[in-house]
This record gives structure tokens, sequence and C-alpha cells, in this order.
């Protein structure tokens, strides 16, 4: 995921990048490439990890990255 936004104290142009780190019970999802799942919102070159299944992922991580624009 990325975000630009304007850094209210310094009013320069950031980009945020966020990434997260997902536990998934086996046997409870799909892979597809390039978005197949989301409808084509992801880029061609990315996979996706589907679920349906209530309660088959856990979230370990959240990554944040805030660069210039």
């Amino acid at each position: 995921m990325m975000n630009q936004y304007i850094d209210p104290k310094t009013q320069k142009q950031m980009v945020a990048l966020a990434a997260f780190q997902v536990l998934l019970r086996p046997g409870s999802y799909k892979v597809t490439a390039g978005g197949g799942a989301s409808g084509g919102s992801a880029p061609p070159e990315a996979t996706e990890w589907v679920t349906k299944e209530r309660n088959a992922t856990v979230l370990t991580a959240l990554l944040l990255k805030i660069v210039p624009a």
C-alpha cells in the first residue's frame, strides 16, 4: 500500500509505504497471481493470498516506511 501526503511540519511531500505480515491457517486460502481475486486492483507482478474463512488469519507485523516523494 502506498499513500502520498504533505508533512505538516516541513511542508515536504512524502510517500508512506505499508506492508502487513500475516499468518494463515494451512489449507484455508488460495493463491492467485496478478490481482485475480481483487478484481485487478493489485499490480500484475503481485501475488494475492485469499481466504473467506473467519479466524484464519493472524496479523503479526505492520511495517511502515516514510520517504520523500
